[in-house]
């Protein structure tokens, strides 16, 4: 019984690590008007640029208090042969998207503070294109996070209302169920 029990946690908790893998696109907004992107895989540790070589940071000193996310990103692989790093700060909304992003002691995108879109609702067809380029770069299933192409979900949402956090627990829980069916069958 025991053997089934660490069996069935440990299927849990792998479940929930791959379900909670997601690449998100930060559009950056000034003024209402789109700047540039960037994303950001939290459980992979990766921020990625918009630029031609996609350099990829190392999410470093990662804490999270409430709504706010604060990290460096560093990086030493990049077009210019030096070490580029920043310091971010990420405010989330209530579904958990980011809903504002600052950078600090850096190098690029002037130390600023922008506003965040997590769905290009003005072209979903290309936001798509997105998300599954950068799933593939960063190893996840590349159809993840697309949305609905008609009726596009607004700003920060992923297609319904649910947060992501109870969507992993549901697949957890589905899986869980499932597995524990398999053990309870009768010969």
């Amino acid at each position: 019984m025991k053997v089934k029990a660490l069996f069935l946690t440990a299927f849990a908790a792998l479940s929930i690590s791959q379900a909670s893998a997601e690449v998100e696109i930060l559009y950056h907004m000034q003024e209402g008007n789109y700047v540039t992107y960037t994303v950001i895989e939290r459980s992979k540790k990766l921020f990625i640029l918009d630029d031609d070589d996609n350099t990829k940071f190392e999410i470093k000193n990662y804490k999270k208090s409430g709504n706010v996310e604060t990290f460096t990103i560093e990086c030493s692989d990049n077009s210019l042969n030096e070490k580029s790093s920043a310091n971010i700060t990420i405010t989330l909304d209530a579904n958990g998207h980011t809903s504002k992003i600052q950078y600090k002691k850096s190098n690029f995108f002037s130390n600023g503070t922008f506003d965040v879109q997590t769905v290009d609702t003005d072209n979903p067809r290309e936001h798509n294109r997105r998300i599954r380029y950068f799933n593939g770069l960063t190893g996840n299933p590349t159809e993840q996070g697309v949305v609905a192409e008609k009726g596009a979900p607004g700003v920060g949402q992923s297609g319904d209302s649910k947060n992501p956090a109870d969507k992993v627990k549901g697949a957890a829980k589905d899986a869980t169920k499932k597995l524990k069916g398999l053990f309870n069958k009768k010969k």
